[in-house]
């Protein structure tokens, strides 16, 4: 998806090992036209996030208790 100069992939997974599009645009040189095209290849490497959340359900419970 392409919102304004960002692109976004959906869908990833630790197993995608690259994403790409493709564009084509005719620009104007001088006096003349010529088209402008390619593919972009975007190479991933997966890495684990660099933090993790856990929770003690039972203090979590009891906190919202206090809370009410």
């Amino acid at each position: 998806m392409i919102t304004g100069n960002d692109i976004a992939w959906k869908s990833l997974t630790k197993d995608t090992s690259s994403v790409s599009f493709v564009f084509n645009k005719t620009i104007t040189i001088g006096n003349g036209n010529s088209d402008f095209s390619g593919t972009v290849i975007q190479p991933l490497n997966y890495a684990e996030p660099f933090y993790r959340l856990s929770f003690d359900l039972k203090v979590v419970a009891e906190l919202l208790q206090r809370i009410k």
